[in-house]
């Protein structure tokens, strides 16, 4: 039997602020999330992971969320599709099914005065370490 939990996750912003790294073509790339500067991608990519892994999230733009790990590890998750006001209120629900957050699974966004939370579907995580020299 699958446990389903209901979590409300509120998000801490960015210490510089939030920022739309966008353009009206779409996300930009990861490798050039002006958010990531001070992070190096590891290569590793991941299609879950654990809930208990998670120690904090970043919402980056309205595409991409960064997911912060222990051992120094960061999963970033680019959304299939953009996500619309999820940097604007910085805060979802996610449902969890057996303790991870997996790609393709939806988190919700209550924007105000709505009754229905905004579905948007997770992408693979790519795994990240921050950068000795960013944290001087």
């Amino acid at each position: 039997m699958r446990t389903m939990f209901k979590l409300i996750l509120p998000v801490a912003m960015l210490a510089s602020g939030a920022v739309m790294a966008q353009d009206k073509e779409g996300p930009v790339a990861l490798k050039d999330h002006p958010d990531l500067e001070g992070y190096t991608a590891t290569g590793e990519v991941k299609r879950c992971i654990g809930s208990r892994e998670m120690r904090g999230t970043n919402i980056l733009d309205n595409w991409t969320m960064r997911f912060r790990a222990g051992g120094g590890k960061y999963y970033v998750s680019r959304l299939t599709k953009e996500c619309r006001r999820l940097d604007f209120y910085q805060s979802y629900i996610r449902e969890t099914h057996g303790g991870s957050l997996c790609a393709r699974e939806f988190i919700y966004v209550l924007e105000g005065g709505s009754a229905s939370p905004v579905p948007c579907q997770m992408g693979e995580f790519h795994e990240y370490t921050k950068d000795k020299k960013a944290d001087k």
